[in-house]
């Protein structure tokens, strides 16, 4: 948002009669206002954030799939000139999805009312803007996931009541290659009841997580603003400097020639504790110097079932309470150790589902057993490039229509993904071309056979096997050719 768009907001708000357009119109520039200081820190660019929560999906509602976990949000800011902000958000999964609904309340201060010739009437006002927001999102495809969201906002100024509606829809996509996403979102279609239209644009965005180096994310953006025809581009980086705190770093220029532009150089940090992270930002105003943003967030996670952990005893009732609360302690100690430890035999294995499973199992007793988080972040990981590698194997040897090859590939992928519409696509094509593709082997061994080339003819046959395990003919040349080779020799 432009600092001239609230200095010339603030400038018009003097005059109560001539104000009252003005509001309406620029006040609007306020829904483009950074949500968390996470999201103020990385200059706004988490329109391709997987980690959405109670403050990302305002810039992509699709975000809010990868959410499984309910969480709340809540940010207070100081903006100067007796202007507040306040900001409470909520995200939960719903369904096969994922729900969140947030309140937003800015208050411009204690304004004096001047006449229509400057002077100061005596009179004071105090405008502010009350809105809500409301948005869904669900995976539609493994890699896909869709999301819309939904705001209304009331602004007032002495006995004028402005109100206002709009549309945001998104799409995120998780790429095949290790840590890349993309995002597309359209945000804030709508018009006031006066009839100024909301600052609509459009923004494509990509995120690499552990780029360069481990638990380094670089994202990049860029948008348009087709209501004031402005282009704009925003990057950052955040790195996790320690388990408990994020180093974050953003620019986001106007492409515009505006002389009030921001510098657009932002910064942050990121606490964690257990289940709480409080996020610092400093941002540029032009102008108006340096904001600085503060927010807190936590996540609820499902307390564990004690009575479905494998080796549980009830408490004896004669027994102290700090005695029964010492065993129940050491029980699930080695809950925690014995399926951390089984998680690590089948990552060994190369079975990285069935060990990802084992050590959420661990994080459902204990939460924050850092060990553990580490393994499932190294899993998935391996997962992910495990599935890759078959994917690519499988387009390969399609180009070089080896279909045995091509369908080993596609049936590895639907035993990790069951369900894969790319594989069982591939897979359904390959197969309709196996009876065919065994004829022309079968055929040419038989003319490698006919012409005394033994080797090439069973090497033939063996493809023919290759393809349909079943065929007979094939089996029955292959045991007869070599018979007459061992015959020759």
């Amino acid at each position: 948002m432009k600092p001239s768009c609230l200095i010339f907001l603030i400038l018009s708000l003097a005059g109560v009669l001539g104000a009252r357009p003005a509001f309406a119109q620029a006040a609007g520039e306020l829904l483009l206002l950074d949500k968390g200081a996470r999201a103020a820190a990385l200059a706004g660019a988490l329109c391709a954030s997987p980690e959405s929560g109670p403050f990302g999906f305002v810039y992509n509602p699709a975000g809010l799939a990868a959410q499984n976990v309910l969480a709340f949000g809540f940010e207070h800011n100081e903006w100067g000139q007796g202007m507040r902000g306040e900001y409470l958000a909520a995200a939960s999964p719903l369904g096969s999805g994922t729900l969140a609904g947030a309140l937003d309340y800015f208050s411009y201060g204690t304004l004096e009312v001047t006449d229509g010739n400057g002077r100061i009437s005596g009179e004071t006002l105090a405008p502010y803007l009350l809105g809500a927001r409301s948005a869904y999102a669900l995976w539609v495809r493994p890699r896909l996931a869709a999301g819309a969201q939904v705001d209304f906002y009331m602004e007032n100024i002495g006995d004028f009541t402005e109100l206002g509606g709009g549309l945001s829809v998104g799409a995120f996509w998780k790429s095949p290659w290790q840590g890349v996403s993309a995002g597309l979102t359209v945000r804030n279609l709508g018009l006031t009841r006066s009839g100024y239209s909301l600052p609509s644009r459009v923004i494509l965005g990509c995120s690499w997580m552990n780029a360069l180096v481990d638990r380094l994310a670089l994202y990049l953006e860029t948008g348009f603003n087709w209501v004031d025809s402005e282009a704009a581009v925003a990057l950052a980086a955040e790195y996790q400097a320690l388990s408990w705190l994020d180093l974050r770093l953003g620019y986001r220029p106007h492409l515009s020639m505006a002389e009030t532009a921001p510098l657009g150089v932002t910064a942050g940090i990121g606490f964690h504790w257990q289940d709480w992270q409080l996020g610092y930002a400093v941002v540029p105003l032009g102008e108006w110097g340096w904001a600085h943003r503060l927010s807190l967030e936590m996540a609820i996670k499902p307390a564990p079932n004690l009575e479905q952990i494998p080796g549980k005893t009830a408490a004896v009732s004669s027994q102290p309470a700090r005695k029964t609360a010492e065993d129940m302690a050491k029980q699930l100690a080695g809950v925690v150790r014995k399926r951390f430890e089984l998680g690590l035999k089948q990552y060994q294995n190369g079975n990285y589902k069935a060990a990802i499973r084992e050590w959420k199992m661990v994080l459902d007793i204990a939460p924050h057993h850092e060990e553990t988080k580490e393994y499932i972040q190294k899993a998935e990981n391996k997962w992910e490039a495990l599935l890759d590698n078959y994917r690519q194997n499988a387009r390969q040897a399609r180009l070089q229509k080896d279909l045995a090859e091509e369908i080993m590939n596609w049936k590895d992928v639907l035993a990790l993904v069951p369900g894969d519409q790319e594989a069982q696509q591939g897979l359904e094509s390959a197969q309709k071309l196996v009876p065919a593709m065994a004829q022309a082997y079968y055929n040419a061994g038989l003319d490698d056979y006919s012409k005394g080339r033994y080797q090439e003819a069973i090497k033939n046959w063996e493809k023919v096997l290759a393809l349909d395990p079943g065929h007979y003919k094939a089996m029955e040349s292959i045991q007869k050719t070599k018979e007459k080779l061992i015959k020759i020799e």
